[in-house]
């Protein structure tokens, strides 16, 4: 989903119904998941939405909502953009992502996207081909642009960029992937800030 900084959704990229139930079917067919500890939420409309209250995993402490009928719904209407899956257990992560990396065709991608995530998005989604996609439709190049990240997901823009940043605090197969590291967003852009008025921009 990508929106407008009035709040329009411009562009979406959602998962079919049937990859939805899929992805339900395998979360449900597992022996080691518990379902109090390892919460499946889905993205739905911009909305995180859990099937419990998952915030003892760290992740999401705030801005959701608890639906435990979600996954029994006969349609998702085009509204789901990415699923995930939360764990107190790395290994169990790990577990999941090579089952579903097993078990789902090649129109979907997993992966880790925190210490206590995985994440399942429709193939070719990613936060930089956001960024192309916005480059196009606002006619600037991908040289005119910033990222700054901390997490797995981060991982395809701040590669892509020129200029990118990974915190300090990232994991080190993100920082690894950024030309710089900080300790802050805002430190961050005040780098930036300084490398403009350097060359004069």
């Amino acid at each position: 989903y990508i929106y407008d900084p009035d709040g329009n959704c411009i562009h979406k990229t959602s998962l079919t119904d049937e990859q939805i139930k899929k992805i339900i079917e395998i979360y449900r067919s597992l022996d080691y998941i518990d379902p109090s500890d390892d919460v499946i939420y889905f993205k739905y409309e911009g909305q995180i939405i859990m099937t419990r209250d998952g915030s003892s995993a760290d992740y999401f402490t705030k801005g959701y909502e608890v639906d435990e009928s979600f996954m029994d719904r006969d349609s998702y209407d085009n509204r789901v953009g990415n699923i995930g899956i939360l764990s107190p257990d790395k290994n169990k992560l790990n577990r999941l992502v090579e089952r579903y990396r097993e078990e789902l065709n090649m129109d979907l991608e997993v992966y880790l996207s925190s210490e206590t995530t995985i994440n399942i998005v429709p193939a070719h989604v990613s936060k930089f081909e956001a960024i192309k996609y916005i480059c196009k439709k606002e006619n600037t190049t991908l040289n005119e642009v910033v990222t700054i990240g901390d997490s797995p997901n981060d991982i395809s823009m701040l590669k892509n960029i020129k200029m990118s940043f990974a915190m300090d605090d990232a994991m080190d197969i993100v920082k690894k992937e950024a030309t710089f590291s900080a300790p802050s967003v805002a430190d961050a852009i005040k780098m930036v800030i300084d490398y403009n008025e350097e060359i004069g921009g």
